[in-house]
């Protein structure tokens, strides 16, 4: 069908360049093949009849906020303007082409409980910004009713659910190393995981995964009372006679490095990812 259409419209593509994307109009087949023909080769008669039989991938249709987003989490573009002081971010992906977007983002607005927006990186991989205006709030994902709206759509799908992260200078560093880890590690068998869920195997296929984390932190006496509380099995109690140190200021330090870097060192999975990582950066 490409051939048949590069004889009428002339420039057909399937290369989705950023450098490129904005000069052709974007459609898919039924095997969910993408690609562009040159807008100046179309017609609105052409656009009309064209989406008889293909599906029109519209990006122009995104909001402002949409299109920000993208931006600066693709393309490490100027910050978006919000009035969130918080967001975490649900990295997803599926098997398939999916274009039933805007029915999605209905069901969804259903199930979550604050403000989001739904960016799509390509047809089958994306991020949804869940925005809050507090950065003290409990957050939580009904991971069962999630599921099972992904079931209505038959669609199979893989999510992270990062950490609640402050809207600030670090946040496109906190979002590119949590979509990192998510895209090293989104084959697991497990549909929905928490970010402890993936460090382990995160730091498997890229050992040095969480050295830019430990960088962050930037305080050589916290990582090492880390490290002591780990090697002591987690017990606070240990760790702190072994270091001749009150068991409050351990507890203290731990608590710190979970609030700093968002990984759960009292969960087994974020210890041991947490802890190899230490060995190496040290």
């Amino acid at each position: 069908m490409l051939d048949k259409l590069k004889q009428y419209y002339g420039t057909v593509v399937t290369d989705t360049s950023e450098d490129t994307y904005a000069l052709y109009r974007w459609y898919a087949d039924t095997s969910g093949q993408k690609f562009g023909i040159l807008k100046e080769n179309l017609t609105k008669k052409d656009e009309a009849l064209l989406s008889l039989f293909l599906t029109p991938l519209l990006e122009d249709d995104w909001s402002p906020a949409q299109k920000a987003w993208k931006s600066f989490l693709f393309q490490s573009a100027s910050y978006p303007l919000t009035e969130a002081k918080a967001v975490r971010f649900l990295h997803f992906s599926l098997k398939q082409p999916f274009f039933e977007k805007q029915a999605w983002q209905e069901a969804l607005s259903g199930l979550l409980s604050t403000e989001f927006i739904i960016v799509w990186k390509d047809d089958k991989t994306g991020v949804i910004i869940e925005q809050y205006l507090d950065t003290n709030v409990d957050v939580f994902l009904d991971k069962d009713a999630f599921q099972t709206l992904t079931s209505d759509f038959f669609i199979t799908l893989h999510i992270l659910v990062g950490k609640l992260r402050p809207v600030d200078n670090s946040l496109l560093f906190w979002f590119q190393w949590e979509h990192d880890g998510f895209l090293c590690t989104r084959k697991s068998h497990r549909h929905i995981m928490d970010l402890e869920d993936i460090l382990p195997h995160f730091v498997i296929e890229k050992p040095d995964a969480l050295l830019p984390v430990l960088q962050t932190v930037n305080d050589a006496d916290l990582l090492h009372t880390v490290k002591m509380f780990l090697e002591a099995n987690m017990n606070v109690s240990l760790a702190a006679k072994q270091q001749y140190m009150h068991r409050n200021s351990v507890q203290y330090r731990v608590d710190k490095f979970i609030e700093k870097t968002g990984i759960d060192i009292k969960n087994f999975k974020g210890a041991v990812a947490v802890y190899l990582s230490l060995c190496l950066y040290q």
